[in-house]
């Protein structure tokens, strides 16, 4: 799922197994700047900021 974060930054967030991989890069420099990993919870409300996903 890509996103744009900004003009100079880019936002994917990937699916594997059973956990999430968001990487943020850098297109002025190419290079990634953040790699975050989550299974549920905070990391997913910038992407579904207006639905529930607690069980």
């Amino acid at each position: 799922m890509p996103s744009n974060k900004s003009k100079l930054e880019y936002l994917s967030l990937y699916s594997i197994n059973k956990f999430y991989v968001e990487l943020v890069y850098n297109t002025s420099t190419n290079k990634i700047i953040d790699v975050n990993s989550f299974k549920e919870g905070k990391g997913f409300e910038k992407y579904f900021p207006n639905i529930d996903i607690t069980i």
